[in-house]
C-alpha cells in the first residue's frame, strides 16, 4: 500500500491523486488487470471529444463535453471591453451636467470600472471551479469503482 507524502492518507490502488487532500501522487496509474470491466466516466468522454474541437463540442447534444473551459478567457474579454464601453460612457454623459459632475465622474468611473472587473472575474473563477470539481469527482467516482 501506498501513503500520500502530502498528508499521509493511504492511497487506494492506481491512484493519481491523493482521495484525502488531492495531492497528486506523481505515478501515473497502472493499466487494468485483464478482465477487469473499464467504464469510462465523463473526464474521459470529455478528453476524447475535446479532439472534436470546439464546435463538435459546442453542438454535442449529450453534454459529454464542458464548452464553458474553453470559452471563460473570451468572456472575460468581453467583459472587460463592456465595462470599459460603460466607464467611459458615464463619463462622457457626465460632461454635460452642472459643475461637480464631470469631476465626481472622471473619479468614480475607474473604482467602478475595477470593482464592476474584480466581480465578473470573481464569478468566473467560481463557474470554473465547480467544472473542475466535476472533472476531479468523476475521476474520484471512477477510482472508487475499479
Amino acid at each position: 500500500m501506498a501513503f500520500c507524502g502530502k498528508c499521509g492518507a493511504q492511497l487506494h490502488d492506481n491512484a493519481t491523486f491523493c482521495a484525502n487532500c488531492g495531492a497528486g501522487t506523481g505515478v501515473a496509474a497502472a493499466s487494468p488487470a485483464a478482465g477487469t470491466p473499464v467504464v469510462a466516466h465523463p473526464a474521459t468522454l470529455a478528453g476524447a471529444q475535446s479532439s472534436r474541437g470546439f464546435f463538435g463540442a459546442l453542438f454535442d447534444l449529450s453534454f459529454t463535453s464542458f464548452v464553458t473551459a474553453k470559452l471563460i478567457k473570451v468572456l472575460f474579454v468581453l467583459a472587460i471591453i463592456v465595462v470599459a464601453l460603460a466607464a467611459v460612457g458615464f463619463v462622457v454623459l457626465a460632461q454635460n451636467q452642472p459643475s461637480p459632475a464631470p469631476v465626481v465622474s472622471i473619479i468614480i468611473a475607474p473604482i467602478a470600472f475595477f470593482i464592476y472587473i474584480i466581480l465578473v472575474r470573481v464569478q468566473l473563477e467560481i463557474l470554473i471551479v465547480i467544472f473542475r470539481m466535476s472533472e476531479h469527482l468523476a475521476e474520484i467516482a471512477q477510482q472508487g469503482r475499479r
